[in-house]
């Protein structure tokens, strides 16, 4: 891998899944006395040292790198910052349908930048992106990506090295350190194309393995002049300080910044907003004693979402704001705004009722 990305051949094919990771948790756990039973059935012994000598205690892979992923030195700090990650990628790794499709399909994983394949990145394909040739509205980018060594990662099936029939691709594009812009990396975008089953799964895969083979130090932003593929503008080592400040955040609930977002695998996205909508609706009944604007979800945050779920969401956003103004008594009430994703879903009537709500507070503020 280190070898084609600093000047190999066009492209590099390898199976899907086989990574070191399975060697790095072997070591890890192995270094607080765990020894791997096997993978696959995600089983471990946990050796604990007796009078009587050694003894062995079953124990899930996952539940032991929980265990160490907590494990604090005398400062609070976190020791093994990297066994949270662990956890979640092998969560992926092994999960039951993805193995499944794997053994059925035999994926392999190719990684191509030469020229054809960055300007075919969404020509031919099962899929389109703004990023096609003939109609894309974005296609003047493509000059760009294949200038600037933007490479196409396509997965697909083991007899498939010609990339006919892809099934699906990520793009890998230059990230340069924020305080140093000799330092550049290669990572991939938070967005797939195509139709696989787990496609966070592909996204976190690439992470792991981009990581595995750069040194990185510090948080790299996307070279200016490409387009962003998905909203990860800016990145930074999974197992760095400033990650697990944000991981600790997440734990507690507390609201995180759009570029905290970006630091955070896909999963953990998830997590996060069924944190915040449910402090959201935890609140409702306070309303006379919280200001709802305060804990309400960011256009950001909503984009995370499934479009289900942010139907309903805007539609509680709304009726709560009507219920503040007509419904609840208190001379401490405060009327907020809403933001115009929101006013965006409001009917003709509702935003009618809106707006003169809203010149009636103007008129009581200048007052």
């Amino acid at each position: 891998m280190q070898k084609f990305l600093i000047g190999g051949g066009d492209r590099i094919a390898f199976p899907y899944g086989e990574t070191p990771l399975e060697d790095d948790i072997k070591m890890l756990l192995k270094k607080y006395d765990y020894n791997v039973l096997n993978f696959n059935n995600n089983d471990a012994l946990r050796i604990a040292k007796t009078e009587k000598g050694n003894k062995a205690q079953p124990i899930k892979i996952t539940k032991a790198l929980a265990n160490i992923s907590r494990l604090k030195d005398k400062d609070g700090n976190i020791i093994e910052p990297k066994a949270k990650n662990f956890v979640d990628l092998f969560a992926d790794a092994k999960s039951r349908e993805g193995k499944a499709m794997e053994k059925k399909l035999g994926l392999i994983v190719i990684f191509a930048r030469h020229p054809y394949d960055i300007a075919g990145m969404s020509y031919g394909r099962t899929w389109r992106s703004c990023m096609h040739l003939v109609d894309g509205k974005l296609r003047e980018f493509v000059k760009k990506d294949i200038k600037f060594g933007t490479i196409a990662v396509y997965l697909t099936n083991a007899n498939d090295e010609t990339l006919s029939n892809p099934l699906a691709r990520i793009l890998v594009k230059p990230y340069v350190n924020m305080k140093n812009d000799q330092d550049v990396i290669l990572y991939p975008e938070a967005k797939t194309y195509g139709e696989i089953d787990n496609p966070k799964k592909f996204i976190d895969y690439l992470d792991y393995v981009l990581e595995k083979v750069q040194n990185m130090d510090g948080e790299y932003k996307l070279l200016s002049c490409l387009n962003p593929d998905s909203t990860r503008n800016i990145v930074t080592p999974k197992n760095s300080v400033t990650r697990q400040t944000i991981l600790a955040k997440l734990n507690r609930g507390t609201k995180l910044s759009n570029i905290e977002i970006n630091m955070i695998t896909n999963s953990e996205r998830e997590e996060y907003i069924d944190k915040q909508i449910s402090i959201y609706f935890k609140w409702k009944p306070n309303i006379d004693d919280t200001d709802l604007e305060d804990v309400a979800l960011t256009e950001d945050e909503l984009n995370i979402i499934t479009p289900i779920e942010k139907e309903d969401y805007l539609d509680e956003r709304i009726g709560d704001f009507y219920r503040t103004v007509f419904f609840k008594n208190t001379t401490n009430r405060r009327i907020y705004t809403l933001h115009d994703f929101e006013i965006e879903h409001m009917t003709n009537k509702q935003l009618d009722v809106y707006y003169e709500i809203m010149h009636e507070k103007e008129e009581e503020n200048y007052l």
